[in-house]
């Protein structure tokens, strides 16, 4: 950082004003998620309706749907020559913004906010340390995570790197911002198993997290006073110097950093399951609760005499607390929790969207499996005997209507449609290590309705 020298100059003194410094400072620090919000331009075309198109036709050559192809004429079948406005959108670019988190699981991606004034390309470093108690690290210790999946305790950025992304349209509102992505979670097995074992060990499975924020050791102040930077955060006991740029280590801002576990919309599945199993589906109390699953849906009407494996699905996503809303489509049929667009989908006589929060993913306890014949369910293990995938759903066990129940089923590994998980959700290794059962139960379409 430049020194600047000032001297007087009585010639000018009287016409200028006193020159008033800029204070440099560091005014936040923060861990945060990015938000995107895709913009698009829309632009009306002309097409000119040659022999043997239809509006379909001519929507697959604009790659648009065909409800954007409008007819210029009132006449009841297009005709050659006809004019048509065909609307497209155009990508422009993403608007960005970054919300405050004050907690996150292990696994998962987030981002360091470090907000700023006048500190324009400066350096900045960051540790993640932890607070009030020993859990992933000694307390006031560096704790490692993973920057450009490389194992970290010194973290190192910029001030107003973002505005570097070219997709991001909103990019003057970070000049002076330092932001930088890191994964919660170190990458060496041994430091993956102590991170558990000290979460295990803590009383709430939890660590709370604090940031110290440096932006003088790399940026030519190194006899530090606090007229150069001012921050605007917290003194630490350890800290000899007595510099206030620690973040979120007073009066209980600390970040919360939670023990990551199962999927947690399988609790609700096995609750069901251990309550209903031996109960069919046209005997109370099963058949008011298939009703409660319907109502979590777009089919509120539906009753047990329709499928209802799709119901039971989104009934458990729901009572969770981070992935209630997971799928906004049509969630009482089993093809739309295959990904999005998904052919099956699109055959469907109902035509759902397909899971616009979801994503194809390897098996792991709790994965979402779709099967060819309309059919969805959660996979809890394998039958390696049999090469088969163990699931458990609603709507099985007989192709009648009074014959199905909440019970297992397997079906050939390779045969199903889709696995599939929420996005946002971060699989563990334990979870990818399926349970060995030894259920051989028809997976077919025989099985249900």
């Amino acid at each position: 950082m430049p020194t600047v020298y000032l001297t007087s100059n009585p010639s000018i003194s009287a016409s200028c004003p006193p020159l008033k410094p800029r204070q440099q400072e560091v005014s936040k620090a923060y861990f945060a998620k990015r938000e995107e919000d895709a913009q698009y331009k829309t632009t009306v075309k002309n097409h000119t309706t040659k022999t043997g198109e239809t509006l379909s036709k001519i929507a697959k050559k604009y790659n648009v749907k065909t409800k954007d192809v409008k007819r210029t004429k009132t006449t009841k079948y297009l005709q050659v020559g006809e004019i048509v406005k065909i609307t497209t959108k155009e990508k422009t670019g993403v608007k960005v913004k970054f919300t405050k988190l004050d907690k996150a699981t292990v696994g998962e991606n987030v981002y360091i906010v470090v907000e700023t004034l006048h500190l324009e390309e400066q350096i900045v470093l960051l540790n993640i340390i932890q607070g009030q108690e020993d859990v992933l690290a000694k307390k006031d210790e560096l704790v490692t995570v993973q920057q450009n999946e490389q194992d970290v305790t010194l973290i190192k950025t910029k001030v107003g790197n973002y505005c570097e992304e070219r997709d991001v349209i909103n990019k003057d509102e970070f000049v002076n911002w330092a932001i930088v992505k890191v994964k919660l979670e170190p990458k060496a097995e041994e430091k993956q198993k102590k991170w558990t074992d000290g979460l295990e060990c803590s009383g709430e499975k939890k660590a709370l997290l604090y940031l110290l924020v440096d932006v003088h050791s790399e940026n030519s102040i190194p006899n530090f006073k606090s007229q150069y930077v001012l921050y605007k955060g917290f003194k630490s006991g350890k800290d000899n110097s007595k510099i206030p740029n620690h973040f979120l280590n007073e009066d209980e801002a600390w970040f919360e950093l939670n023990k990551k576990q199962e999927a947690p919309w399988m609790k609700f599945a096995m609750k069901e399951y251990n309550t209903y199993s031996n109960i069919q589906e046209n005997t109370s109390p099963l058949k008011e609760k298939i009703e409660k699953y319907f109502d979590t849906t777009n089919a509120k009407t539906g009753k047990y005499t329709s499928p209802w494996c799709g119901a039971f699905v989104n009934w458990c996503f729901e009572q969770t607390k981070d992935y209630k809303g997971t799928n906004s489509g049509l969630t009482a049929l089993a093809f739309d929790w295959g990904i999005e667009g998904n052919k099956k989908a699109k055959k469907s006589k109902h035509k759902p969207d397909g899971w616009k929060n979801g994503e194809e993913c390897k098996a792991f306890y709790g994965a979402v499996i779709v099967l060819n014949y309309s059919h969805v369910a959660f996979i809890v293990g394998k039958n390696s005997k049999t090469n088969k995938y163990v699931y458990i759903g609603g709507n099985q066990g007989g192709s009648s209507s009074g014959t199905q129940k909440i019970q297992y089923g397997s079906v050939k590994m390779g045969n199903e449609f889709m696995i599939m998980k929420p996005k946002k959700y971060i699989v563990s290794k334990k979870e990818e290590q399926l349970k060995e059962y030894s259920i051989d139960k028809d997976g077919s379409y025989n099985t249900t309705r």
